[in-house]
């Protein structure tokens, strides 16, 4: 963790923009983390292939591959038709919290929410495979906006540093509680 700061309040992370660019972190964040996914699944099944995995293995992870675009460009609409406004919430409820710490784990925590109320249909069926799709759902979620949420700080920490953030009328460090 960097050094805190002078100035700097987590809080200083909210309103439309800012929970805008978080949303956008959030997706590349979403992007990068099922890619590496993908990645070590085509690995793994490489080696299986090689020891003598059947032809459905290798096949599923081929689907995989396919439709990792068509997911990519679905997990957009959820994050900016649902994440955008639960962002604004969630951000506007810690405006008084100064730790970047609590913002990324509560971020995280309704982001693995999100993901699980949203991709229902993907986490349903017989329960051991709708138990391991929901965690891998809520880890995706809780990844997403916990990366994007902290990305979306060090942005604005390294603005404010460079003092970009003081020229312009921006939101302020809100009042401690009295």
């Amino acid at each position: 963790m960097p050094a805190r700061l002078p100035g700097w309040h987590a809080g200083l992370v909210r309103g439309p923009a800012r929970v805008a660019l978080l949303c956008a972190l959030c997706w590349v964040v979403v992007v990068g983390l099922t890619l590496v996914a993908v990645l070590v699944s085509v690995a793994a099944t490489g080696f299986r292939a090689a020891a003598g995995a059947t032809g459905l293995e290798v096949a599923s992870v081929s689907t995989a591959l396919v439709f990792l675009p068509y997911l990519w460009l679905t997990v957009i609409v959820p994050v900016a038709l649902v994440g955008w406004p639960a962002g604004l919430l969630t951000a506007w409820l810690l405006r008084r919290r100064p730790r970047e710490v609590e913002h990324v784990a509560v971020f995280a925590a309704v982001g693995a929410v999100l993901a699980l109320v949203l991709l229902r249909p993907w986490t349903s069926g017989p329960w051991p495979d709708a138990l391991g799709a929901g965690v891998l759902v809520a880890l995706a979620g809780a990844g997403g906006a916990g990366g994007g949420r902290w990305w979306a700080g060090a942005v604005l920490r390294r603005r404010a540093a460079r003092g970009t953030l003081a020229d312009r009328p921006g939101i302020v460090p809100p009042p401690a509680w009295s």
